[in-house]
């Protein structure tokens, strides 16, 4: 498929899901002007910008669709708007978007948009697709395992309590907290794009989630490469924004870049990474960016690329038995994000 077919397919579901989600928002502007300020603020902010969760949930139901049912986009919206809540709840976790554990305001107004995105999700998904209450299930146990992800994410998954453990157990801690708080979602999400569109052949709907679960792992494995690209050459996605760039290592966070560079740098890069993690947000602007040119030079960023592309071929390999090669090429075509995108052109800079 060519990249103007790809992209304009995405711009085409960004567009008919924020519709959606304004459509469903408008009484709260006279309801509840506050609180629809708080919901809305996501929304707003990513109107118009691509929305992967959401295309997948579309292509998905349209690789599943028997007949000519155009039911997709009520279901898109929903899984958009689970999105907004899971990252209402990550601005909480991570202390990001101005959301501080010291200020109670900021962190009242998250929970809330977070509690009503996530029931508006559920609440278009039972009035839209009345017949069918597995979808909400998903999207319910989708939302525990996020949060407990979370929970791993910031308590266990950091420097202090693995710094004693070996590459292996730091790998898997990690890779455990990777898919706990993206590709799970992705696995459930694939699976409810099949069951909305009448899919009823459980094989078709497992390949589906399979491609979901190894999609979500690649492309949160992108979003932690993404975490070094300094804010000067760092022009944001839906995934991550400037303004996020270092936030993990600042919380001390075990990523794939990280855990390598630990177990096969030289002493002079490890004392360098272990001082900017004990500096946290504290951390030197010029100590940063040289930690991406040593991420990128000793190859810790080619490792966790590397990494990224075999969960995206089992992505792929998960639908050849079940689709055809015409009907999966909408879906398959996700996978270019894990060759060719925005961060890994910014990081070739560092390469000199």
């Amino acid at each position: 498929m060519d990249t103007k077919t790809y992209f304009d397919r995405m711009r085409d579901t960004s567009m008919q899901v924020d519709r959606a989600i304004f459509d469903y928002l408008s009484p709260l502007i006279l309801q509840n002007p506050k609180m629809y300020e708080a919901v809305a603020a996501l929304p707003e902010k990513r109107r118009g910008l691509p929305k992967i969760r959401a295309h997948l949930a579309r292509e998905s139901y349209e690789i599943s669709t028997k007949g000519n049912s155009d039911n997709w986009q009520n279901l898109s919206a929903a899984v958009e708007l689970e999105l907004n809540a899971m990252y209402y709840r990550n601005q909480i976790f991570d202390n990001k978007a101005g959301c501080s554990n010291k200020d109670n305001n900021s962190v009242i107004k998250n929970w809330s948009a977070d509690s009503y995105s996530r029931d508006l999700a559920e609440q278009i998904l039972q009035k839209s697709y009345p017949d069918n209450n597995r979808l909400v299930d998903l999207l319910r146990e989708s939302n525990m395992v996020f949060s407990i992800g979370e929970f791993r994410d910031t308590t266990q998954n950091i420097y202090p309590q693995v710094k004693n453990l070996t590459f292996d157990e730091k790998m898997s801690l990690c890779t455990k907290r990777i898919y706990e708080i993206n590709a799970f979602y992705f696995e459930k999400l694939a699976a409810m794009g099949a069951i909305a569109a009448g899919e009823t052949e459980e094989f078709k709907i497992f390949a589906l989630s399979n491609f979901g679960k190894n999609y979500g792992m690649a492309l949160q494995i992108v979003n932690d490469i993404s975490d070094f690209v300094p804010p000067r050459i760092n022009s944001g996605t839906t995934e991550k924004t400037s303004n996020d760039a270092y936030n993990d290592i600042k919380n001390g966070k075990m990523t794939y870049p990280v855990i390598w560079l630990l177990h096969n740098g030289s002493n002079k890069d490890k004392c360098l990474l272990e001082k900017i993690i004990n500096e946290g947000f504290n951390a030197d602007p010029n100590q940063l960016e040289e930690l991406t040119g040593v991420l990128v030079k000793s190859g810790a960023i080619n490792f966790a690329k590397q990494e990224a592309r075999i969960y995206g071929i089992e992505a792929k390999r998960s639908l050849h038995d079940n689709f055809s090669k015409e009907g999966r090429e909408f879906i398959s075509s996700m996978c270019v994000i894990f060759y060719i995108n925005r961060y890994y052109d910014a990081l070739k800079e560092f390469k000199k």
